[in-house]
C-alpha cells in the first residue's frame, strides 16, 4: 500500500519499487538465488540503452548486485503475443498477430529455421562481424500489455550493455491466461 502511494505521488518509480522488493527478498534469503521474469526493458542492465520509457529496475539491481545480476533478453522472428489490441481495447487481453521481423533485426539470424538460438554477449569478440553489429543500437521486439495488430513493436538496444545473453526464438505464441 505504501509503495502504491509513493508511486502515485511521483516519489519513486515503479521500477525502483520492483528492485527494492527483489533486494529485500534476497536479503531475507541470502544463500538463495532468484530468477526474475520481466519485460526486456525492465531487466536491462543499461536502460539508457533502451530507447523509450523510464525503465531502470535492471540498473538498480545491477548497481546493487554487480556481477551477481545476470540478464537474459528475449526476442522472436514471427508470431503473436497476448496483449490488449490497440484497435480493440474493449476486448481485453487477446492473441494479437505481429509482423515478421525486420530483415536487419537480430531475429533475422533465425533464417535457418532452428527453434531457438542463444547468444552470449561475452563471446561476441570471437565473432568480429557480430561484435560490430551488436555494439550499435539494434532493434529489439518490445511487446508490452498493448500491441498494434501487424505492428513491429521495436525499440533499439545496444545488446552487450543491456544483456548477458539473448535468446532468439523463431516463433512467439500467446500465453494462456491462468484461470
Amino acid at each position: 500500500m505504501q509503495q502504491g502511494v509513493q508511486q502515485a505521488a511521483g516519489v519513486v518509480s515503479r521500477d525502483e519499487l520492483m528492485s527494492r522488493n527483489v533486494l529485500a527478498e534476497l536479503q531475507r534469503h541470502p544463500q538463495d538465488k532468484m530468477m526474475l521474469w520481466a519485460h526486456n526493458t525492465h531487466v536491462a542492465k543499461a536502460p539508457e540503452q533502451v530507447e523509450y520509457g523510464d525503465y531502470d529496475m535492471g540498473r538498480f539491481l545491477h548497481q546493487a548486485l554487480g556481477n551477481r545480476y545476470r540478464t537474459v533478453g528475449m526476442t522472436f522472428a514471427e508470431g503473436s503475443a497476448l496483449a490488449i489490441s490497440v484497435t480493440e481495447p474493449d476486448k481485453g487481453m487477446q492473441a494479437v498477430g505481429l509482423s515478421d521481423a525486420w530483415p536487419d533485426a537480430p531475429e533475422a539470424l533465425m533464417t535457418y529455421r532452428q527453434p531457438a538460438m542463444f547468444l552470449k554477449m561475452a563471446e561476441l569478440p570471437r565473432f568480429p562481424v557480430l561484435q560490430d553489429y551488436f555494439s550499435r543500437p539494434q532493434p529489439l521486439r518490445s511487446i508490452g500489455n498493448t500491441a498494434q495488430p501487424g505492428g513491429l513493436g521495436y525499440n533499439f538496444v545496444v545488446f552487450p550493455e543491456a544483456f548477458d545473453v539473448v535468446v532468439l526464438t523463431q516463433r512467439s505464441t500467446p500465453a494462456t491466461l491462468a484461470r
